[in-house]
């Protein structure tokens, strides 16, 4: 999910090209969802926990 965070950043300054603000969207969307899927699907088959370590 880091990279989601530069990606949002940039949505605002690109206001003026629609088309690009729509693919940063995307993209930032798709890191979230591509983590989200590492952690809840991918690391609980593979190592038998989902990697979260919550202090």
């Amino acid at each position: 999910m880091f990279w989601a965070v530069p990606l949002l950043v940039l949505v605002p300054f690109m206001r003026r090209r629609p088309a690009a603000c729509t693919w940063l969207l995307a993209l930032s969307l798709g890191c979230v969802a591509s983590d989200l899927a590492h952690h809840f699907v991918v690391l609980p088959i593979a190592v038998g926990n989902t990697g979260w370590h919550w202090p």
